[in-house]
């Protein structure tokens, strides 16, 4: 790579001088870098404060929950008249606040109902500061699907580690992965360094200084990423704070990993996710020539039946939001029985039910069938300014609607 000519700035009036004194380093870059933060505890904050010291251009925060009196310790974004709101708001305003050259926006809720690849592919990179290894296996396959790079970071009291991703090439998250990985995958359990006792409970030990060192390590890894300097796909780097040791290992990929599908070619319908199954599927039809109907990437509940009174319940849920605490018949108190669907078509009740309550988040993208087996990939182009306002798309990704 040919090195640019330093130019030594203004060090009184330009926020960026230091850095730029950095052969290599290029400042514009960083300001039209686009990249997805997913957790914003106590590894997001340390993440999210770097890149905002950085001038990173455009930062999206996604979280779901919101900041308790005990993350004060480990979160340097949050104060505690910020207790019972949601994490990714504080942290939005915060960075803006840090750094009046970055542009930061909030996602508040669960990843699989805000993000989908329609999402993901708006972005240069993606951080995991995630707590479960379940939230990572589904961060993995979008950004496998997006064709989108991204960094996990995983601490534990004196321990971390950091993987970079770049799909298509290299080995995924889920390279790594055992079959008793999956099954604990369905848990919300903890970063893997963490004993079971702990995971079961659902508070992971942290403190500020390993967070520290991670986060700080991921956003290298993505800075050499982002100039051209990139890591090896699939390195892992291991800090042991306790003998002070780092290692690196490099993962192999595994043959046949369910994570390395791609959607490939995705076209734009100017409808949104709170348009109806039968619109939705009408403008696919009109792209496709012919009948489709909607492949569901989750399992989703059409009704429930109660065998003790009769009753029947028209649901179109996803089946992780309606089980267990939704199957008790609201009349007599028996569990139900679900009608459970994973292909869906505009015929009958799911034709008038808005696709985002079937599971399909913000911006899709919607996938469909024919009955010749052609499958399409569709985004939902009427979500763009309600959930990303202003955010700046590649040419690739200005499809026409």
């Amino acid at each position: 790579m040919t090195e640019r000519i330093v130019e030594i700035g203004n060090f009184a009036t330009d926020r960026y001088a230091a850095m730029q004194l950095i052969p290599w380093w290029d400042q514009a870059r960083i300001a039209a870098a686009r990249v997805l933060v997913v957790g914003a505890g106590a590894l997001g904050n340390e993440v999210l404060k770097n890149l905002a010291l950085l001038g990173t251009g455009y930062i999206a925060v996604l979280d779901r929950d919101v900041v308790e009196v005990s993350n004060l310790t480990r979160s340097v974004l949050y104060r505690a008249d910020d207790a019972g709101r949601p994490k990714a708001c504080v942290a939005a305003e915060r960075l803006c606040e840090l750094n009046p050259d970055v542009r930061a926006i909030a996602l508040h809720g669960r990843l699989e109902r805000i993000a989908g690849v329609g999402l993901v592919r708006r972005f240069d990179a993606v951080f995991g500061c995630l707590d479960n290894a379940g939230a990572r296996v589904a961060l993995n396959r979008l950004c496998a699907g997006a064709g989108v790079p991204w960094i996990d970071g995983s601490l534990d009291v004196l321990m971390g580690a950091v993987r970079t991703f770049i799909p298509p090439d290299g080995p995924c998250y889920e390279c790594t992965m055992a079959e008793r990985d999956y099954a604990l995958a369905g848990l919300r359990h903890a970063c893997a360094f963490v004993p079971e006792d702990e995971r079961l409970r659902g508070r992971i030990p942290t403190t500020p200084t390993s967070a520290s060192i991670v986060a700080a390590l991921q956003v290298q890894e993505w800075l050499k990423l982002l100039h051209g300097r990139a890591p090896t796909p699939g390195q892992r780097i291991f800090f042991e704070g306790s003998s002070l040791r780092l290692r690196v290992l490099i993962d192999a990929r595994r043959r046949g990993c369910p994570g390395h599908r791609r959607l490939g070619e995705i076209a734009r319908i100017p409808l949104a996710a709170g348009a109806t199954l039968a619109a939705v599927l009408s403008a696919a039809n009109a792209r496709l020539g012919e009948p489709s109907v909607l492949l569901c990437d989750r399992e989703v509940v059409t009704g429930l039946d109660c065998p003790r009174c009769g009753r029947h319940d028209d649901v179109h849920r996803p089946l992780d939001e309606v089980a267990p605490g939704g199957l008790a018949c609201q009349s007599c108190g028996a569990e139900r029985t679900p009608d459970i669907a994973v292909r869906l078509h505009a015929g009958g009740a799911a034709g008038d039910v808005a696709v985002g309550q079937l599971g399909v988040p913000p911006l899709g993208p919607v996938i469909v069938e024919t009955a010749a087996g052609r499958r399409a990939a569709f985004e939902l182009g009427g979500d763009t300014e309600g959930v990303l306002p202003g955010w700046p798309m590649t040419a690739s990704q200005e499809v026409a609607t």
